[in-house]
């Protein structure tokens, strides 16, 4: 499974370096490093954050596994959600794309719109639709997250996604 992610993460990768038109290859370095070369991060080095509560219902874990830079218009991060866990409402500026990892990823649109995406399934928000994402009530899950930057920022984030929201998005997948 490991190495299905790290094939996923390169291409995710290049795929979004030509759609954000940059070169990875030639542009400027701006890690925390001496060289000009490729930089590996081992497992061991990233941060993991506990799903703030000012953005999260239930619990949830935040591995970050790359930040925006002046080559890299995106962040990177695997969200892991323990069952009914979700994000809030929210959307992005220069869109998202979620590769589920484990379990089932539901995600809700300001339009109704509910989707339950599973293990290799991947979801594209486009920019600036409202939408949350999160766990089954009684299933955890697991996404990588690549999100656009744009305007110097990533996410906007809305109210929480209320119990009643939850509940009526649940029943639409499980007609």
């Amino acid at each position: 499974m490991k190495s299905i992610i790290q094939f996923i993460m390169i291409c995710c990768t290049l795929i979004l370096s030509f759609a954000f038109g940059t070169n990875i290859f030639a542009a400027e370095n701006t890690e925390k490093t001496d060289t000009q070369e490729q930089i590996h991060k081992t497992e061991e080095s990233l941060e993991i954050t506990p799903g703030e509560n000012s953005i999260f219902i239930g619990k949830a874990e935040v591995v970050h596994l790359f930040d925006n830079t002046s080559w890299r218009p995106y962040y990177g991060a695997i969200v892991k959600y323990a069952p009914a866990a979700r994000t809030d409402w929210h959307t992005h500026p220069a869109g998202q794309v979620l590769i589920v990892t484990d379990g089932t990823i539901i995600t809700g649109t300001g339009s109704g719109l509910v989707q339950a995406a599973k293990t290799g399934d991947i979801v594209l928000c486009p920019p600036d639709i409202r939408h949350w994402h999160g766990a089954l009530e009684n299933e955890g899950g697991a996404h990588i997250a690549i999100t656009g930057f744009k305007d110097g920022s990533l996410v906007t984030w809305e109210e929480k996604v209320n119990a009643k929201e939850y509940a009526e998005a649940i029943a639409k997948i499980t007609k």
